[in-house]
């Protein structure tokens, strides 16, 4: 799930930085796309560390998510 998730949110930034270009309404991806084109480098290191941010927060979620099924199903590798 965390490897399918991570490609999926590399996608969507990909696929939103594209089409956002041909449309009005943009999001982090095309905020990133434009200003590069204008070379304003620091806001889009902040877009880059936004986006850094979201995956952070995603994989904690993620990580949490497999030690609670873990401990669940009783699969733990801990000695009782």
């Amino acid at each position: 799930m965390r490897i399918g998730c991570a490609r999926a949110w590399r996608a969507i930034i990909s696929s939103e930085a594209i089409f956002g270009i041909i449309g009005t309404s943009g999001g982090l991806g095309l905020y990133i796309y434009v200003n590069r084109a204008y070379g304003n480098l620091t806001k889009v290191m902040v877009g880059v560390i936004l986006i850094i941010l979201i995956s952070v927060i995603i994989d904690k979620f993620f990580v949490a998510l497999e030690k609670f099924t873990i401990k669940k199903w009783g699969m733990s590798y801990e000695k009782k």
